[in-house]
């Protein structure tokens, strides 16, 4: 009966290190999900994800989102929009480690995640306004973003299996992976039903702009304008475009309910 040769030291030092690596990059890959995910079920429209280290930022993944507070300034008012998107932040900062904590709370360490527990805390004391009152809505936060990471768990581990199998991924990859085939086919839907749409505005404003001619050049001269408002012009058409859309939709409406009245 043939013996095993028991490994060497190097290739068991070898082995260990290489179990460790592929330990790291699945809890990596939890991580990351967890904050693709939020992002997706938050409205915040995720860049890209990867579990590729980063040496020269000290990280082992990251996900890119975009800029959440176009047309806002958080460093000087607090506005509902700005406290919203605010708070949404923080929930997306802090999805990563309640979902790395859920798929395995061994993996965890403080250290992990450390810029997102610093960046949701910064934004806590703007909202909490001291120490005390941070605390307690971070804490409120954190609930949140657990029982998010738990209502949709299914979809942080397709995203995280995912991740593991192609290293990165764009932000379309990411939500054709949460919304399946069927969400696919509904997002195309709705992006022909968009440039429909367009199309009859489109089609409005060209019909409308020669016959709201005249009015534009009298309401510019009773309000004492000396040349054409191209904004307010703009505005004007905007408006009676919209009454006559919903005109037509109401009619066409009405129409399909007699027919099949007459058809019943």
């Amino acid at each position: 009966m043939a013996q095993n040769t028991p490994p060497k030291p190097k290739e068991r030092r070898r082995g260990a290190t290489a179990t460790a690596a592929r330990a790291r990059e699945k809890a990596t890959a939890y991580h990351e999900a967890g904050h693709a995910v939020a992002c997706y079920y938050l409205g915040v429209k995720a860049k890209s994800a990867t579990v590729v280290p980063d040496k020269g930022q000290g990280t082992h993944g990251h996900v890119r989102h975009e800029y959440m507070y176009r047309g806002l300034d958080p460093g000087i008012g607090l506005s509902g929009r700005a406290r919203l998107q605010m708070e949404r932040s923080i929930v997306i900062s802090l999805a990563g480690a309640a979902a790395q904590r859920r798929y395995s709370r061994q993996s965890w360490r403080h250290h992990h995640g450390a810029s997102d527990f610093r960046e949701a805390a910064n934004l806590a004391l703007r909202i909490g306004g001291d120490g005390d009152g941070a605390d307690r809505f971070l804490r409120w936060l954190e609930l949140r973003t657990d029982r998010l990471v738990e209502n949709h768990w299914q979809d942080i581990e397709r995203v995280a299996r995912a991740l593991l199998e192609r290293k990165t991924m764009n932000g379309g990859e990411i939500a054709k992976i949460i919304e399946g085939e069927g969400g696919t086919a509904l997002r195309e839907v709705g992006k022909k039903l968009r440039a429909s749409e367009a199309r009859r505005r489109q089609q409005w404003t060209e019909v409308l702009t020669p016959i709201l001619g005249p009015a534009f050049e009298e309401i510019e001269q009773s309000m004492g304008l000396k040349s054409p408002d191209q904004k307010l012009r703009s505005a004007i058409v905007s408006a009676v475009r919209c009454s006559c859309m919903n005109l037509q939709a109401r009619r066409a409406l009405q129409t399909g309910v007699a027919k099949h009245s007459d058809g019943a």
